[in-house]
């Protein structure tokens, strides 16, 4: 059977949105102290296996708190993805303040299509305008190592942010798809069909999904997918939105 912590070990990503207590870190470290990391696979580069994505607290010391005791511990990963640009701000400006902001690895959404009319899809931004967002993010938050934009997204956005990735400008370039639990009126794999569609024809350093020891549907296609493709997985809601507890 396998061990709390080997289960912790393995299911446990950037992206999982957990109560940092320091039990919880306790069981995450190895042996050495340090947290688990893991290698992206495009670069090599290493990250710990868990990250904090910020929500909006009321008080700017909690939050300063909340990085203080991350960092101190081993983490790095800062993931915005589901935390709103209010957490995002208020996680930016505490980590300046406190003077350990280029310690964290950060990443942020980008939106590449704007909303739908009834019954329709959202309508794709063109790639001027994908280029602007991400100048105007670039402009006030300085430091973006990966930025995360939607499985709905088409080649020619993903080459503006390649390009920019080539200039230095960001890191690496993620895709986000939620796969939505399986039922009689949700079909158990087609919402995953854009999130493979990208992986397989572009060039992308992480995916970020739903996976967790009640949904282990990546299995089947995405993640033997991104070990061919060389493209590093964010593991989403671990503990089913809490539902596991």
């Amino acid at each position: 059977m396998i061990s709390r912590r080997d289960f912790l070990g393995t299911s446990l990503a950037a992206g999982a949105s957990l109560a940092l207590t320091p039990e919880l870190l306790h069981a995450l470290q190895q042996s050495g102290g340090q947290l688990i990391q893991r290698a992206i696979p495009s670069s090599g580069e290493m990250l710990p296996a868990i990250s904090f994505s910020p929500r909006e607290e009321a008080d700017e010391a909690v939050m300063k708190e909340i990085l203080e005791t991350f960092l101190s511990n081993g983490g790095k990963v800062v993931d915005v993805l589901h935390g709103g640009p209010v957490g995002e701000q208020e996680a930016r400006t505490a980590a300046n303040a406190l003077g350990i902001h280029d310690k964290f690895f950060w990443t942020t959404p980008l939106q590449t299509a704007g909303p739908g009319g009834p019954g329709k899809p959202p309508t794709q931004f063109d790639t001027a305008a994908v280029k602007a967002a991400l100048e105007e993010k670039l402009a006030t938050l300085k430091k973006v190592d990966l930025v995360m934009i939607g499985a709905g997204a088409d080649s020619k956005q993903i080459a503006v942010l390649q390009e920019m990735k080539k200039a230095g400008r960001i890191k690496y370039i993620g895709v986000h798809e939620l796969l939505f639990p399986a039922n009689a009126s949700n079909p158990p794999w087609p919402p995953a069909s854009r999130l493979e569609a990208l992986m397989r024809n572009e060039q992308i350093d992480f995916i970020g999904t739903d996976y967790h020891a009640g949904d282990r549907r990546l299995e089947e296609k995405i993640l033997p997918l991104a070990q061919e493709r060389k493209t590093g997985v964010m593991a989403y809601f671990t503990f089913d939105r809490g539902r596991l507890f």
